[in-house]
């Protein structure tokens, strides 16, 4: 042989086969890089013999495409792209994941507005409310303290509560100035790892996203701890244990707050 493959009326050389797998790897995502490498050693194996395999050229494409690399927060999520960054696709900036689901690694929170919400756990009541907000809260294990207070500092005077005509014009916070404390205006605040699920593949969510509990722990207890500190009485659930949250939901008023809407770009 003369050191290239035949298909068709062209051929293909060691060094051409490691420039399209490598321009494969960059433009098309691994699996593309698999099926390109499979489909070169089906063609080529005739080829292995006779040239020693392959160009030291071809060798090190041929390995980052089939092989890949994981990332260095140690997640078991391999890199999408060779890039020249040692991160994931939850780490990446700019790099989305597989699916919308997946795309954000943020503190979320699930809001509603209800008439009245209580938590029980095993049959005992561990916080409850009249008018308010019942929170739901998801944090994720890349989640900071930045995060716990942009979404603490956006519950209070978020503006979900019907004025004298009927739109959504006022704010937790004035709602417990004309209804007073003794109404039970407050919030809810229930942790929720569901939250961080990612659905993108399979059918049973996974939760690897999830804040450790030693740590979601401190994490959910500052939201609150921020809340309170804003002068709107809060309820919680019991972090860890199986809750029972029962809810009017007035209006339905549903929002999803989500701290990465804080950061630029």
């Amino acid at each position: 042989m003369n050191g290239g493959l035949v298909i068709g009326a062209g051929s293909i050389t060691p060094r051409e086969a490691g420039a399209a797998g490598l321009a494969a790897f960059f433009f098309a995502g691994r699996r593309a890089a698999f099926f390109l490498a499979g489909a070169f050693i089906a063609l080529a194996f005739p080829f292995f013999f006779d040239a020693f395999f392959f160009e030291p050229f071809f060798l090190p494409f041929f390995f980052l495409a089939t092989c890949g690399t994981p990332c260095q927060c140690a997640r078991r999520v391999p890199r999408r792209r060779l890039g020249l960054a040692r991160e994931c696709t939850l780490c990446a900036p700019g790099v989305q994941a597989d699916h919308p689901s997946d795309r954000s690694d943020d503190m979320r929170a699930l809001i509603q507005r209800v008439d009245g919400a209580r938590c029980e756990v095993d049959g005992r009541v561990t916080g409850r409310i009249g008018v308010g907000l019942a929170v739901l809260l998801g944090i994720h294990v890349g989640d900071t303290d930045a995060d716990a207070a942009w979404i603490a500092q956006r519950l209070p005077p978020l503006r979900v509560f019907p004025d004298d005509q009927g739109r959504m014009n006022l704010s937790l916070l004035q709602v417990l100035a004309a209804l007073g404390p003794a109404s039970g205006v407050g919030v809810l605040l229930v942790p929720n790892f569901t939250l961080c699920a990612s659905t993108g593949k399979g059918h049973r969510p996974g939760f690897d996203r999830a804040m450790p509990p030693d740590r979601a722990r401190a994490m959910y207890d500052q939201v609150a701890a921020r809340v309170a500190d804003a002068g709107v009485p809060v309820s919680t659930g019991v972090f860890g244990a199986h809750m029972r949250v029962t809810l009017t939901n007035d209006g339905p008023v549903t929002l999803l707050l989500d701290s990465a809407d804080h950061r630029p770009g």
